[in-house]
């Protein structure tokens, strides 16, 4: 399994020190990120198969060769 985006990872942050300081869980609203990034893996892409079409490799925020 891939780790969840940067995003995530602060968004779970702001949770917990929310939490720490005292906060009830059910008290803290629900929080989404604002962006998602995309990422593709060519190599991997290449040794399994798989054809990245070109629209999507176009909207990508990172490839990773």
């Amino acid at each position: 399994m891939q780790a969840p985006p940067l995003v995530m990872w602060r968004l779970l942050g702001t949770q917990t020190a929310k939490k720490l300081a005292g906060a009830r869980p059910g008290e803290l609203p629900v929080e989404f990120p604002d962006r998602i990034e995309l990422r593709v893996n060519l190599k991997v892409a290449r040794e399994r198969g798989i054809t990245i079409p070109v629209a999507i490799l176009s909207r990508a925020d990172e490839v990773i060769e």
